[in-house]
């Protein structure tokens, strides 16, 4: 069901790079902070592509390794996805909106979007339960989407990053100075890493 590795320190190195792909191969997305924006860039389904263009990603990044649960299997529904009303299908952005990525499964998410679409709200395109998220989250200012995550969806994993801020919400285990989403805390926790070597936010804080 996906992984999202965070990287403050380093790269992932090919070994672990493959592991991630592996297990989670229907497409790879990233991000990272460029001249104070960030730049996303996604939809890869080739593994030797994906680890080429990694390597020459800046540090600290995110990466999202997909496996498809719902939408079925897209480049446009790797992640990340942008929060914003109505979470436009992108290959490649550079934007100063936040991002979303996305470990879980949220429920009986059709009807929701349903609903959602019914309203005339939401944007084009295929979607999936985390668009569908993004989409939902778009109009809240950065504190509410947080919160927001933290308190519906308690078995799910999030990384949340706008210029200038990493925020990893529900399970992380840290193996060789890399967060990976997964099961190895015994409960969930909130930080939120800002650039200077500044944590803000643990254990549940704002």
């Amino acid at each position: 069901m996906c992984k999202i590795a965070v990287c403050f320190k380093r790269h992932m190195n090919k070994d672990e790079f493959e592991a991630c792909w592996r297990s989670n191969d229907d497409g790879m997305g990233y991000g990272f902070l460029k001249d104070g924006k960030l730049n996303a860039k996604k939809g890869f389904m080739i593994e030797d592509a994906a680890w080429g263009e990694y390597r020459m990603i800046p540090i600290p990044h995110v990466v999202h390794f997909r496996t498809s649960t719902a939408g079925g299997i897209a480049e446009e529904l790797t992640h990340p996805f942008l929060c914003t009303f109505e979470s436009p299908v992108f290959k490649e952005i550079v934007t100063e909106d936040p991002i979303l990525f996305h470990n879980g499964c949220i429920r009986n998410w059709e009807n929701l979007a349903r609903c959602f679409w019914t309203l005339g709200k939401g944007g084009m395109g295929n979607y999936s339960d985390s668009r569908l998220l993004a989409t939902l989250i778009g109009d809240m200012d950065f504190l509410s989407m947080r919160r927001t995550l933290r308190m519906a969806l308690d078995w799910d994993k999030f990384v949340l990053m706008k210029p200038g801020k990493i925020c990893m919400i529900g399970d992380f285990e840290k193996y060789r100075d890399i967060y990976y989403s997964g099961t190895a805390p015994t409960k969930p926790f909130q930080v939120c890493y800002s650039y200077g070597n500044r944590v803000e936010g643990t254990a549940f804080g704002d």
